[in-house]
């Protein structure tokens, strides 16, 4: 879609409301480019494909996305941001500091697909002040005075990987039984473990492995908030974009290459293990062999917002596409207390009651 795009201050991408002047936004409700002032829409064909590109050409691949844009580093949270070569961005998206220096122009490779955001702003929010307000533990003067505060649209970049793969394993297990050893007085009954060894081999087939590539929002923090139907992304346009930030990955296509192994092969190695009825693992080996690898990039759409309570700064996330909540919050030491005394008042009951049931007989 280009009808009407400009390159200026506003954003990460921009477009020029051909009614007014005015700058468009891509509106989750609408679907579309949407002009609050003059209430112009502007529809943006989404375009579905089953593409998937071959990684070794990607790993060759040393294009520049656009010669129009640069990066905008954030000293202060690490982020990269995807800018317009003219936006004098003042504000990281992603922490709100102003410790924003302009870097080279934008390498690497272009995004293949895009997430669209389907969550509005308020409905993100209202999200996120549901989930606080039934979250036990958070505390109750947060819950009550809890004050509006500013979320961000970013897409984080992420990979994505489909591959074969045929692995050969070995290994020893072993599984528990019990046995009566001595006899008289000294007769007990105690654990052993049998071990047995195994062998064999595997195919399997991975779509879509997961690997996000910012440097703001890390895999760990924004996996309370997944999935993403990646499956279903469309088409890379620009227009998606209006009126929210994107940041440039920072794991590259081949250390994502390397992550998603090693998430590949944690599950191989899992379900391996578990088609053997066993207990303990003595050693395993696996040696897999990959194939047909294919990859693309795909940009997944986030609410960001950040909040202080009592001097702290928190953190809360909504995923752009489900609406599902995630981040920190903060936690009431009371209520946790008074959890864990409940806990122990519990236990000592219990072990009262057996206590007292086994000097009945």
């Amino acid at each position: 879609m280009n009808n009407g795009e400009v390159k200026n201050n506003v954003g990460n991408i921009s477009y020029q409301c051909p009614s007014c002047g005015a700058n468009m936004s891509y509106d989750p409700v609408k679907s579309a480019l949407y002009c609050t002032y003059c209430e112009t829409t502007l529809n943006v064909d989404q375009i579905q494909s089953t593409e998937e590109y071959d990684l070794s050409a990607g790993l060759q691949e040393d294009a520049t996305w656009d010669s129009g844009k640069i990066i905008f580093h954030c000293e202060y949270c690490g982020a990269d941001n995807i800018k317009d070569k003219n936006d004098l961005a003042s504000k990281c998206p992603f922490c709100g500091s102003d410790s924003v220096i302009e870097l080279d122009e934008l390498p690497g490779i272009k995004p293949h697909r895009v997430i669209p955001f389907k969550i509005s702003k308020n409905e993100a929010y209202n999200r996120f002040k549901k989930k606080l307000k039934g979250s036990f533990f958070a505390p109750k003067d947060l819950k009550k005075n809890f004050k509006e505060t500013s979320i961000n649209g970013i897409f984080l970049p992420s990979w994505t990987y489909d591959a074969g793969c045929f692995t050969v394993y070995d290994g020893v297990l072993g599984k528990h039984y019990t046995t009566t050893v001595g006899s008289g007085k000294n007769r007990r009954t105690v654990t052993k473990t049998r071990y047995f060894p195994i062998s064999g081999q595997r195919n399997f087939v991975f779509d879509d492995v997961l690997v996000t590539s910012g440097k703001a929002l890390r895999e760990e923090q924004v996996r309370g908030i997944f999935p993403y139907n990646t499956n279903n992304s469309v088409v890379y346009d620009e227009a998606y974009l209006a009126g929210y930030n994107a940041e440039h990955y920072s794991v590259n296509l081949k250390e994502g290459w390397f992550a998603a192994r090693k998430k590949t092969e944690a599950e191989m190695r899992s379900k391996i293990l578990n088609s053997y009825s066993h207990d303990v693992v003595r050693y395993f080996n696996m040696t897999p062999t990959y194939s047909n690898i294919k990859y693309k990039y795909v940009l997944l759409p986030i609410w960001v917002s950040y909040y202080k309570y009592k001097n702290k700064t928190y953190y809360f996330l909504v995923n752009g596409e489900t609406g599902k909540v995630g981040g920190k919050t903060p936690v009431s030491a009371i209520k946790v207390t008074l959890l864990i005394f409940l806990i122990l008042i519990i236990a000592a009951l219990v072990l009262f009651l057996i206590y007292t049931g086994e000097s009945n007989y």
